[in-house]
């Protein structure tokens, strides 16, 4: 079969690429969002076990992206909850790259949030989960909760 084997060469000359040039930088990207949703999925475990209601994950919302949205335990505060990870050796621990910028931006989708869903006596707050990541073989990943940053 004549097509046959064409197909295994065109499949074997894509993979020779690939070996030859290294991963895409879409690639690259995939492993640190891959790092990140499991930094997003632990975040989310660490607020249910402390009794909050997650509502969503990576929400759009029109002031942007949100990635975790919550209720507070008491169920009277809605949670804007901004989660940063760091692989291990960083310099800084990750939730200080939650500027005024980020801040700001997860307030107005808090309100968004709040009107679209007709609960204006609820209170809003924003808060930062960092998640370091420790190097292989190590402990379990380092969780820290920051409540009312902004």
């Amino acid at each position: 079969m004549p097509g046959r084997s064409r197909g295994r060469a065109a499949f074997a000359l894509r993979r020779l690429r690939r070996l030859a040039l290294g991963p895409s930088k879409g690639r690259r990207e995939g492993d640190r969002n891959r790092l990140g949703a499991r930094a997003e999925r632990l975040a989310c475990r660490m607020l249910r076990r402390a009794g909050y209601k997650v509502l969503a994950r990576n929400a759009e919302t029109a002031a942007g992206e949100v990635d975790v949205i919550a209720l507070s335990p008491d169920r009277r505060v809605l949670v804007m909850v901004e989660v940063k990870s760091r692989s291990a050796g960083a310099a800084a621990a990750p939730e200080v790259q939650a500027g005024p910028d980020t801040i700001r931006r997860l307030r107005r989708a808090a309100e968004a949030v709040r009107r679209a869903n007709a609960w204006q006596e609820k209170g809003v707050r924003v808060d930062v989960v960092g998640v370091d990541w420790p190097a292989e073989g190590s402990a379990r990943p380092e969780i820290r909760h920051h409540v009312g940053v902004g």
